[in-house]
């Protein structure tokens, strides 16, 4: 991507959309639902049940935000993916290695503070592509491999098949799932993915005006908001439905999500510093400083219980931004401390691997 106005503004929705990834997350850790921290719910039981009305709705809407900032990851992948012919087989090497050397860094730190890890624990951060630690990170690597057939199938399809399977995908997905709060047709976050490259896949090439017309994108954009908003309102005040906001599933953060980007993208900007460039390509390390297995559910885990045991739950949606802030910069100061140094290192291994695969490549298909 070069350095033009257009992906200026590109590149900072896609800061916004990490940082909003980085709420969600900070968000279930003060939260610490039951679902996801289940070693530490008691021990926050009581904080929870003390939580006000005000701070209890604003952790309720944070908690949206992370599929929201994936929503936004996605459309913009999806955008410029949807444009290239080939893969570079670097890339992927690249996501695999600093997942299992940051997952490693992490794991090094826990045994120095806390003595020793758990067989779980050890074996996950050993693997963690393999576990899919951070989903997002081994989803996307996935979807970078498959970019290249998905765009062959949305090329050599006719327009009106494609146009007939974005529907079905979309009343499955988006609508049946979402609304019944089940996870039919063998739906996960990967799936949906895949679901939302095919949708914007196919608006992109063929209602290409839509997505350029900024006025259509911004009533979009509020319209979107303003029905999650009710509805968010709503579920958490009155209405106890059987569909969830917060999943990748949810239609208005689809629609959020990707007129929020096209408006981005159609404001013109300048980044003279290079400030928003230079954070932006660094979103992928950020997510995996920030929500490494362990520091997720132990190191940040410890920090929010010292924050309830000295400071209370009062105010506790200035907490939770402050914290959040906090968290997002150290993440970004660590990521680009690695960018300068082990990425160095991590990129020539890369680069050797990607040669060794091609060459293993080329031979299998003289073969075959």
């Amino acid at each position: 991507m070069t350095n033009s106005k257009r992906e200026v503004s590109v590149e900072l929705v896609k800061i916004i959309a990490i940082f909003l990834v980085v709420l969600c997350h900070c968000t279930q850790t003060f939260r610490n639902d039951p679902n996801l921290l289940t070693e530490y719910s008691e021990i926050f039981a009581n904080y929870r049940n003390s939580f006000s009305v005000i701070d209890s709705f604003f952790m309720f809407v944070f908690r949206t935000f992370g599929h929201l900032g994936n929503c936004i990851f996605a459309v913009a992948s999806t955008w410029y993916l949807s444009e290239k012919s080939n893969t570079k087989n670097k890339r992927v090497f690249q996501f695999i290695i600093d997942t299992f050397v940051i997952s490693i860094i992490y794991l090094i730190i826990h045994v120095a503070i806390y003595g020793d890890a758990t067989a779980p624990y050890l074996i996950r951060n050993i693997f963690p592509n393999s576990y899919a630690n951070n989903w997002y990170v081994t989803g996307y690597a996935m979807l970078y491999m498959l970019h290249h057939p998905l765009n062959m199938m949305c090329e050599n399809v006719e327009k009106k098949t494609l146009l007939k399977m974005s529907i079905i995908i979309f009343f499955l997905y988006y609508v049946v799932n979402f609304l019944s709060g089940q996870e039919f047709y063998y739906m996960n976050n990967f799936l949906m993915l895949i679901v939302i490259y095919i949708l914007v896949s196919y608006i992109k090439k063929y209602n290409r005006p839509f997505c350029d017309n900024q006025r259509t994108q911004i009533k979009m954009l509020l319209i979107s908001l303003v029905v999650f908003g009710i509805l968010l309102f709503a579920k958490f005040f009155f209405i106890d439905t059987s569909f969830e906001l917060y999943m990748l599933n949810n239609p208005l953060l689809l629609f959020i999500g990707f007129s929020l980007f096209n408006v981005f993208r159609n404001i013109h900007m300048e980044d003279k510093t290079g400030l928003i460039l230079k954070t932006s390509s660094m979103t992928m390390l950020i997510y995996l400083f920030h929500e490494n297995m362990l520091f997720r559910n132990l190191g940040r885990v410890d920090m929010v219980k010292y924050i309830y045991d000295n400071f209370g739950t009062s105010l506790l949606t200035v907490k939770v931004l402050i914290f959040t802030i906090i968290i997002f910069i150290v993440s970004l100061l660590l990521s680009l401390i690695y960018t300068n140094t082990i990425a160095r290192i991590t990129g020539k291994i890369a680069d050797y691997l990607t040669v060794k695969f091609n060459n293993f490549i080329n031979k299998i298909d003289k073969v075959v």
